[in-house]
């Protein structure tokens, strides 16, 4: 996944190219039931991060990762403008993040790669609700961690409700007619544990279940769909070729529910669904990924680049890739009082920002840094750059309303998503989007940031220490400064803007020390601190409040 630290109010997006990545399931004999997670709701919410063991396979113990318990986490189901303290521990040995993915929220609360949770800490973010009711999830965000620590098992739901949707006649009791459906696929060694390093991700899991199976009513159910893969992009579909009413995608309800027999999702990528089972008691219905119909240069196609001689090591023996595969098991059970059996035509309202009043319009070229037929294995660039952990690669001014055009110039999909805000597509190829891509989206490489036009950021020069750390990055108002793995004394600790201009120097003391960073202007600034082992230094991000 990529990702983007940001706070505005208004977005808008234009796709020259629209890819999508998406994940795919094997045929299965024997079923298991579907496990649900539980919920969590209130102000405060707390998330253990912890190692877990789970039985995945019958007799068999795998090494996995979870918030609250073994594996994934409990479903936080939240209210439009509530505000809401989250707590999370860290029990694993291991720094991680925990993004809250398609909420809007500013960028210190955000859990972006930037936001540490150290090993045996506690990150607290506390914000107001803003997003529409909807399917959000949280996950691990950290800079070459996220697919290993999501790969583990380190994902959740996040329902957000409010009164629009409240007055709607659509399914929402949870785990009776509203479902939600983490979407995965993944790959095992010999000894059945969980890898993260290689193409064969040909084990379906739903909900962390293999081989999953669930037991629904013969009326109107819906099914809250995340693909949660780290590359494999999945074409889903009924069996028997049975429509469903799309009714919401990442960022929230649609203007209008949609028929249709197929939805592609890339991962990171979200679609709540209704199925009509009225009338079909005693029927076994498979919810299926259809790969076998994805268009060449997709993840998860028969072949993945677009061209001959185009090839990613091991693609052609995942026995998923280019194959039709079964994701869940539904079988239909009679109806229950007081349930839904109709989907209704019209949901909430949208109002899209005009594209006459974009404030200015930007282009993202997708480009592999070699050409040639080993292009589509990567590394990728956007605009000639590399993501860069230090590097802020846009200054976006508050409030505006923007067009992005991305192009794709690598012979392989892309997914695209950005934190913290939702867009609309505008065009796909110069076309008006489908009807399914009409609604708010959130699902790059890079990273920007919102800031007031008197703020004039300057990219860093030097780079991070390992050894000293602050803490939350991006802060608004305090930070924690400490050093890992030394003594904690210091003889002098000076920060500083990448001009080399002193905001605060403090004389000898011990660390960790919280600071009060609220009087500094939003920005990119240095934190120096001399010790007997050398000076040390870090890099933190001043946000607004």
């Amino acid at each position: 996944m990529f990702g983007f630290n940001t706070y505005m109010t208004s977005f808008q997006e234009k796709f020259l190219s629209l890819c999508l990545l998406i994940f795919s399931v094997a045929p299965s004999q024997a079923q298991t039931t579907l496990s649900i997670p539980d919920t969590l709701s209130g102000q405060v919410l707390s998330l253990q991060i912890q190692n877990g063991q789970s039985s995945i396979f019958p007799g068999i113990s795998t090494q996995t990762m979870g918030f609250n318990g073994h594996m994934l986490g409990p479903t936080l189901i939240l209210r439009r403008n509530q505000t809401v303290d989250l707590r999370v521990f860290n029990n694993l040995a291991d720094t991680t993040t925990v993004h809250w993915h398609g909420l809007l929220v500013a960028p210190e609360h955000d859990g972006g790669p930037h936001t540490f949770i150290l090993p045996g800490t506690l990150w607290n973010p506390v914000f107001t609700v803003h997003d529409w009711a909807g399917t959000y999830w949280y996950h691990p965000h950290l800079h070459y961690k996220t697919n290993e620590h999501v790969s583990k098992g380190l994902s959740g739901f996040i329902i957000v409700r409010d009164s629009l949707e409240d007055a709607l006649a659509l399914p929402r009791t949870y785990g009776i007619d509203d479902f939600p459906l983490l979407l995965q696929t993944k790959s095992f060694n010999s000894s059945r544990q969980i890898t993260f390093d290689n193409p064969y991700d040909s084990v379906v899991l739903v909900n962390g279940t293999r081989q999953a199976q669930l037991t629904v009513p013969a009326q109107c159910v819906r099914l809250r769909l995340l693909n949660g893969s780290s590359e494999r992009v999945m074409n889903i579909g009924l069996s028997q070729n049975l429509g469903f009413h799309l009714i919401g995608t990442d960022g929230g309800l649609l203007e209008q529910s949609v028929a249709l027999n197929r939805i592609q999702l890339a991962p990171g990528e979200r679609a709540e669904v209704v199925v009509n089972l009225q009338g079909r008691t005693g029927q076994i219905i498979q919810l299926m990924s259809y790969g076998a119909e994805l268009p060449n240069a997709v993840y998860g196609a028969a072949q993945p680049g677009m061209g001959a001689g185009q090839v990613i090591p091991g693609y052609t023996g995942n026995p998923l890739n280019g194959s039709n595969f079964t994701l869940l098991t539904l079988s239909v059970g009679a109806p229950l009082p007081q349930g839904v059996f109709s989907v209704p035509t019209t949901l909430i309202p949208h109002e899209p920002w005009l594209e006459a009043q974009a404030d200015t319009t930007r282009v993202f070229t997708f480009m592999p840094e070699n050409m040639g037929p080993t292009a589509i294995q990567g590394p990728f660039m956007i605009n000639n750059q590399h993501f860069d952990m230090q590097v802020i690669n846009h200054r976006i001014p508050f409030n505006n309303t923007e067009i992005w055009e991305l192009v794709n110039q690598t012979p392989i999909a892309h997914p695209f998503h950005i934190h913290d805000v939702q867009f609309y597509v505008l065009s796909v190829n110069g076309q008006v989007p489908a009807p399914y891509l009409r609604g708010r989206k959130d699902v790059v490489m890079g990273q920007f940031l919102v800031v007031s036009p008197s703020v004039d950021l300057q990219e860093p020069t030097q780079q991070d220490h390992p050894q000293l750390i602050c803490y939350p990055n991006p802060a608004s108002n305090h930070m924690t400064i400490a050093l890992k793995g030394h003594d904690q004394s210091f003889h002098d600790l000076v920060i500083s803007d990448v001009t080399g201009k002193n905001h605060a120097a403090f004389q000898a003391g011990d660390l960790p020390q919280k600071l009060d960073v609220g009087q500094f202007a939003p920005g990119i600034d240095w934190i120096h601190c001399r010790t007997n082992k050398g000076v040390l230094r870090v890099q933190f991000l001043k946000t607004f409040e």
